[in-house]
């Protein structure tokens, strides 16, 4: 996938996520679950499996709330680390 393809992903995710967190509807625990899946899988996508992320347990003892923004801090790093490996290619 190119830079600017997954750029775009994530860019699309963090808007995903941002709404979550600024109006989580009657299905908030299900829109943050969908989130966190989609989180997950563009890391499973990017690193593989080992990466910690997904070596989290993200069910049961912890809150949604916090599941939605360890989501959000991984796509901005991932974010970064996009950006400037693209800068590096130039």
């Amino acid at each position: 996938m190119k830079g600017s393809e997954l750029l775009e992903k994530i860019d699309l995710l963090i808007d995903q996520g941002n709404m979550t967190w600024e109006s989580p509807g009657r299905n908030a625990d299900l829109d943050i679950a969908r989130f966190c899946s989609a989180v997950q899988g563009l890391v499973h996508e990017i690193y593989g499996a080992d990466h910690p992320y997904l070596q989290k347990d993200t069910e049961g003892s912890k809150e949604q709330q916090n599941a939605l923004g360890e989501g959000m801090s991984v796509l901005k790093s991932i974010r970064k680390e996009v950006e400037y490996s693209s800068q590096l290619g130039h």
